[in-house]
């Protein structure tokens, strides 16, 4: 084939191939122009910004050309920018992700402005010591390198552990556990103690009752009865102080978190009164509620 005929061939086949890509071009062209303007309107300035890019090439219409080359300038000039950073107490703090959603807007906080689009966003900083935390904030068009501060909590002096977040009810600490449990055991064990007492004042009073020879002919005194009713006292008063100890200790060992906390602290206030009087006597338990 002569030397002409090729590149004459050659020439017709890059024709063929090009029409389609001219028109394909022209397509997108069109496209990115009516999407630019309703990504406009809507505040999406950074999709807008890439769609303008798109119809401002020169393969474009010259009026799609035209008209995006200004479009692009003012949306530009519109687009806000944000600059990030986050403190604990007095530490400013650079190993930072923050994010938008999904989208992860920067790894670490280096002081450069990022691109935002208008309008009320909820940011999340995290940070590997001190957790996440979500700010609120209002970007506004057209400001550039607005300032987003988020302060974490500032740790305790040698408490390196991450704060823990705030997705669930609050936990009673492990020392007030401890307190609850540790006052459960005591008041169980006045109350077995309590029950012993009751069985020995009672077991002893029975026997002093049976060993009295004036018990049969019914010719007791009062000199010879009042040691055995003191018994009799002793016993029920015992019984009473063991069986309200017993119920507060069991109550302590089983009810659970904060409900265990408060009826520590009230029964560290209770109070046990036990007073004798003629032919008899009588015990209290009061405290303040």
């Amino acid at each position: 084939m002569p030397r002409l005929s090729f590149l004459a061939l050659l020439g017709t086949l890059v024709m063929l191939v090009a029409r389609p890509s001219a028109a394909d071009t022209k397509k997108d062209c069109a496209a990115a122009y009516e999407a630019s303007q309703e990504q406009r309107s809507s505040g999406k300035l950074r999709a807008a910004k890439e769609s303008l890019v798109t119809c401002s090439q020169s393969a474009c219409p010259a009026f799609i050309k035209k008209d995006c080359a200004k479009w692009l300038s003012e949306v530009e000039g519109a687009i806000p920018t944000v600059v990030f950073s986050a403190k604990a107490g007095n530490e400013q703090l650079s190993d930072v992700k923050v994010t938008l959603g999904e989208q992860v807007l920067t790894e670490s906080l280096d002081g450069k402005a990022v691109p935002m689009d208008p309008g009320t966003h909820t940011f999340v900083f995290e940070n590997a010591k001190h957790g996440k935390k979500d700010l609120k904030f209002v970007v506004k068009e057209g400001a550039k390198a607005q300032q987003i501060e988020l302060s974490f909590e500032a740790p305790k002096a040698g408490d390196d552990t991450p704060p823990a977040r705030d997705d669930g009810p609050a936990q009673v600490g492990t020392e007030q556990v401890k307190s609850g449990k540790t006052l459960a055991y005591v008041l169980m064990g006045v109350g077995v103690v309590g029950l012993g007492g009751f069985a020995y004042f009672g077991l002893s009073g029975n026997s002093d009752k049976a060993d009295l020879e004036c018990a049969d002919s019914k010719t007791c005194t009062d000199d010879d009865l009042d040691p055995i009713e003191k018994k009799y006292l002793y016993a029920d008063v015992a019984l009473g102080v063991g069986l309200v100890s017993l119920g507060i200790g069991t109550y302590l060992l089983l009810a659970p978190g904060k409900k265990s906390e408060a009826a520590a602290e009230q029964a560290k206030r209770l109070q046990v009164d036990v007073a004798a009087r003629p032919g008899g006597g009588f015990a209290t338990l009061s405290g303040r509620f």
